[in-house]
């Protein structure tokens, strides 16, 4: 066997150990890692694939999903088929079968690596930020959520509405994805990490019955396509397509995509944006605070708006409606991914973003000082 033959019969092996190598790096030389990989090489890749895959009208991802399942089985029904029927070729079916499966396990954890893997672990999103990471107080948590009640409020009296006050959305899905790649793109002219164009972003055709998973979008790192559950509350739509786009952006840590939902609020003019942007903060903030102070939580619900109050009924509602041994299960699957990933808190990680909001609100409070001044 020469060279060539060699290197085509291990290239799977090659593959893998290249990107380990790189992971590696991206764990204990973030920063020297950070300044080349995300910010060049993962950027045209990911805009590449994003812009060829945006080019089929469905989620291919989804496809994949669906039909993975169906295709393994029947691998396992074809090779029980030849053992029940004795037939000479069972073993070489399954020593084919093994070997090929080892391949592309291979290739996809190396793919997985080098895209979501390894942006788990690039700089945080809070240097770039010049962040001062903190504890949350109490009390301090209560003035940002009173901070948010009053934005969300604000931008709840300027949305549409129906006669009984509940949220109509004027923006189409595409019209949404535009203008929330334009408030990146304005984003990026203070925080360049965030700059690009990602249109990959599908509503998944089995969105109702996703609901039965509480998942809300996810971001598929082997076709780089954003999934969005279009069957949710219409008014969080524009926020999860936001925190779905922070990951596709490289910004893989749950809590950084939430933290940019809420700062992308300052950087777009739509009214209906920076409502989805401010309410679904304000969701993971009250949370928050819920588990601190129960009474607290209860006192701040009273500065509500009307048009606030009717969202919320509606947004609990409908994940009541869907409470079943399967979204338990879903958890329990995110939160070891997460941890998987180096984020040790797991799904709790989403709500470490309160962490950042405070930061972002102590920042925010001393630049007004100092310009009062």
């Amino acid at each position: 066997m020469n060279i060539k033959e060699q290197l085509k019969k291990y290239l799977h092996v090659i593959v893998l150990v290249v990107s380990l190598l790189l992971y590696l790096l991206a764990i204990f030389s973030p920063r020297i890692f950070s300044f080349v990989y995300p910010q060049i090489i993962y950027k045209i890749c990911s805009q590449g694939f994003s812009h060829l895959f945006a080019l089929i009208p469905f989620s291919f991802s989804e496809l994949i999903l669906f039909l993975l399942p169906v295709y393994v089985l029947y691998l396992l029904g074809k090779g029980l088929y030849l053992w029940v029927m004795s037939s000479e070729g069972t073993g070489k079916y399954w020593r084919y079968i093994g070997q090929c499966s080892l391949k592309w396990i291979c290739y996809l954890i190396s793919f997985f690596l080098l895209t979501a893997g390894v942006n788990y672990h690039r700089t945080p999103l809070v240097q770039y930020l010049g962040l001062e990471v903190e504890p949350v107080q109490k009390e301090e948590l209560m003035q940002l959520c009173l901070y948010l009640v009053d934005k969300t409020n604000s931008a709840a009296m300027q949305s549409n509405r129906n006669r009984e006050g509940r949220f109509i959305p004027k923006l189409t899905f595409s019209k949404n994805i535009m203008l929330i790649n334009n408030s990146y793109d304005s984003l990026s002219i203070h925080y360049p990490a965030c700059k690009g164009r990602y249109p990959s972003s599908k509503p998944l055709v089995s969105s109702y019955w996703v609901s039965y998973a509480h998942i809300m979008g996810f971001f598929f790192p082997f076709t780089f396509e954003v999934n969005i559950n279009k069957d949710i509350p219409d008014f969080l739509i524009p926020a999860v397509i936001a925190h779905e786009q922070a990951h596709i952006r490289g910004f893989m840590r749950e809590e950084e995509a939430e933290y940019a939902v809420y700062i992308l609020a300052r950087y777009t003019k739509n009214t209906e944006l920076q409502y989805s942007f401010y309410i679904s903060t304000l969701i993971r903030a009250m949370n928050a605070l819920y588990s601190m102070d129960m009474a607290l939580y209860r006192k701040l619900t009273d500065d509500f708006s009307v048009f606030l109050r009717i969202d919320l009924n509606s947004y609990y509602e409908y994940w009541r409606a869907f409470q079943s041994p399967i979204s338990a299960l879903s958890r329990t699957i995110n939160d070891a991914y997460l941890k998987a990933n180096s984020q040790s808190k797991g799904v709790q990680s989403y709500g470490r973003v309160v962490e950042l909001l405070m930061a972002d609100y102590k920042q925010e409070q001393t630049i007004k000082a100092y310009e009062y001044q």
